[in-house]
């Protein structure tokens, strides 16, 4: 299996290199100590893995993928390398096959590598190009829409309860739940019923606020205090103490929840 190290510091790359020595179908092509330099390599030489380091100073490893995947190029079997657990939160989601924490130790890189041997068994990696590439369309998809489609965006949602019509912020919201044939809307001090579905009210929530973290909850990302994985699973946390797993599109939602407000 040919592969290449991407990493800025070199005793990364050194590390890397030599623990990568001990397996003797695995071979070391390129070393590389910046993004672009990366792109080239990967391009040129169409190596079965690529051992991306997330924080690099010009291109970081998500932006690697994005612009081979806009190139044309095709991909490696990705593996994220990364000294923070909240960019390895990010680094699964974006459905690399796997991520290594620094220091990466030779039984945790031995897994990865036994992972790879099993992908690479299969029609030539298209099952792992194909979730890179899910992810780069799924991040284009979810940027905002322009000035005149979030004008339309409401600002109160309008619920009917015993005769009176009570009209609740969305300022106020924390989180969106479904419930049978309600949807249940949850701020710091009571719980409103709206009759309906999830996905009807999601289309009238400005994308720039709310996010659908599963099939039956919208958060208001402002309202999300911290992400958490715990073995292959990611959770957001709320200021209200609920927490709740995040099953679609936790690389998105970290990426977007640097500007929530």
């Amino acid at each position: 299996m040919k592969a290449i190290i991407v990493d800025d510091e070199p005793l990364g790359l050194k590390r890397m290199r030599k623990l990568l020595e001990a397996h003797e179908d695995v071979r070391v092509v390129a070393e590389c100590r910046g993004g672009r330099e990366a792109v080239a390599e990967i391009a040129s030489r169409q190596p079965d893995i690529a051992f991306l380091d997330i924080h690099m100073p010009d291109l970081d490893g998500f932006e690697v993928i994005r612009e081979l995947a806009e190139n044309g190029v095709t991909l490696p079997v990705v593996v994220f390398v990364t000294a923070h657990d909240q960019h390895a939160v990010e680094a699964f989601s974006v459905h690399a096959l796997d991520y290594l924490l620094k220091p990466v130790s030779a039984a945790r890189l031995a897994e990865t590598l036994d992972r790879i041997r099993t992908e690479l068994a299969r029609e030539p990696n298209a099952i792992t190009r194909e979730r890179l590439l899910a992810w780069l369309r799924e991040e284009e998809a979810s940027r905002a829409p322009d000035g005149a489609a979030l004008e339309q965006k409401m600002q109160r949602i309008e619920v009917k309860d015993r005769g009176a019509t009570h009209f609740v912020p969305l300022k106020e919201v924390i989180y969106l739940e479904a419930e049978g044939n309600y949807v249940a809307i949850h701020t710091r001090e009571k719980e409103h019923l709206l009759r309906g579905t999830l996905a009807a009210l999601e289309e009238t929530l400005d994308p720039k606020c709310f996010f659908r973290i599963n099939r039956s909850v919208i958060v208001r990302m402002a309202c999300v205090k911290s992400l958490r994985v715990v073995g292959r699973d990611h959770y957001a946390d709320l200021v209200n103490g609920k927490s709740f797993p995040v099953t679609r599109s936790p690389a998105v939602l970290a990426g977007r929840l640097r500007f929530a407000m």
